[in-house]
């Protein structure tokens, strides 16, 4: 992978419609990886779940589970680029 390929998240939450929060959020290297094998052709699969969590450990790029995760993971449907 390109050493300077930089992806950053924010997640923003939703009640009723109204932003409540919004935070930055930590792109792991797994998804990092993801990332540059989708630009490249490299047919990745889509991803089907996302998690989010808390708790009080620092996160970490290397990290691949979440130690506390809040609810159930969200699927999601993908077709051609946006959600359905």
């Amino acid at each position: 992978m390109i050493e300077n390929f930089d992806i950053q998240g924010t997640v923003h939450i939703k009640k009723n419609g109204e932003l409540v929060g919004s935070f930055k959020n930590l792109v792991v290297q797994t998804g990092k990886d993801w990332v540059a094998n989708r630009i490249r052709g490299a047919g990745a699969t889509a991803i089907t779940h996302i998690g989010i969590g808390t708790g009080t450990n620092s996160p970490a790029s290397t990290d691949t589970t979440l130690i506390t995760p809040y609810n159930a993971r969200v699927a999601a449907t993908v077709a051609q680029g946006s959600l359905a």
